[in-house]
């Protein structure tokens, strides 16, 4: 057994690698910091998103996967928002090409991490951009975590929920649904925190109309806590209104 140890190991560790499906690029970018700042077609947008995408290169039968360091992350984020503030127009066209990078199925690859998926949402949640709101709440459920590193991580949940009480529709929709536990209870605790009496009387509608026993248990504990923390809140809005 332990002589072919080295052999299984390497079944183990190869094979998983090459049956991988890591976002990749087509052609091999220099780093942000030092590429040109906008692309050769123009669109300095498309540039951006294109530096979150992991490439696979092989080297000698050796497989490594490259991906944007997190300062390169950093520097792409800020300079979307920075494009975005520059004009209700590039605020428009930045959003745009946001929004159209979740629906691409290759956003949500990656090895450990979707990296242009947790970084779009992350854009999308710091503009406030409310013409994403639909495409967030359908996929709050998606953590952007290939294997699970924290229960808490969820870039997608904490964008809905700087959209403030404008995502309340969308999440009241979500929670009422059909569609998995996972999804609805992440839907529930963003309603939690956004808070209100709207937000509060979605909750209360979906513990009364839950059948799931384990998914009743979620929406009641996130009512329990907008219910507790609600007049704090409000001092709070109070003291800086």
């Amino acid at each position: 057994m332990m002589r072919h140890l080295p052999r299984l190991l390497s079944v183990f560790i190869v094979f998983p690698l090459l049956c991988l499906q890591p976002t990749t690029r087509k052609e091999w970018h220099q780093r942000p910091r030092q590429a040109p700042l906008v692309a050769q077609d123009g669109d300095e947008i498309s540039y951006l998103l294109c530096q979150l995408y992991e490439t696979v290169i092989i080297d000698d039968s050796k497989i490594r996967i490259d991906g944007p360091s997190d300062e390169d992350q950093k520097e792409i984020c800020r300079r979307l928002i920075g494009l975005a503030d520059e004009s209700l127009e590039s605020r428009s066209r930045v959003i745009q090409a946001l929004i159209e990078e979740l629906g691409k199925p290759e956003a949500k690859k990656g090895f450990l991490i979707a990296i242009p998926w947790v970084n779009v949402v992350r854009v999308l949640g710091k503009l406030k951009a409310v013409e994403a709101i639909d495409t967030l709440v359908s996929n709050i459920g998606f953590t952007g975590q290939k294997i699970v590193i924290s229960e808490s991580f969820n870039p997608t949940y904490h964008a809905v929920v700087m959209m403030g009480e404008a995502a309340i529709q969308s999440l009241t929709e979500e929670v009422l649904s059909d569609h998995d536990s996972w999804s609805r209870t992440w839907a529930a605790w963003a309603l939690c925190e956004i808070g209100g009496n709207e937000a509060r009387q979605s909750l209360e509608l979906a513990v009364r109309s839950e059948r799931d026993e384990w998914t009743q248990q979620e929406l009641q504990r996130a009512l329990t806590f907008l219910i507790r923390e609600e007049p704090y809140r409000l001092k709070e809005r109070q003291a800086t209104s």
